[in-house]
């Protein structure tokens, strides 16, 4: 969390108690979901591993096992 928030349109502060179950409450309801940046297969790992060195990913990187 940030020390001391940081204000947020609409507002409220980012970093705060009521923020924080804003938030919760957001994912919960499934209005937010994770992105990943890339998805590789398990057979592909290598290039997730070079891609994350690499430092390509900007999010979360998945590999499949399926």
């Amino acid at each position: 969390m940030l020390s001391g928030g940081c204000p947020l349109r609409g507002g409220g502060y980012a970093g705060s108690w009521s923020w924080s179950r804003h938030i919760y409450a957001k994912v919960s309801a499934g209005a937010l979901r994770a992105r990943p940046t890339r998805v590789f297969r398990f057979d592909e790992i290598v290039e997730a591993h070079q891609a994350m060195e690499a430092g390509e990913a900007l999010g979360k990187m998945v590999v499949t096992l399926g």
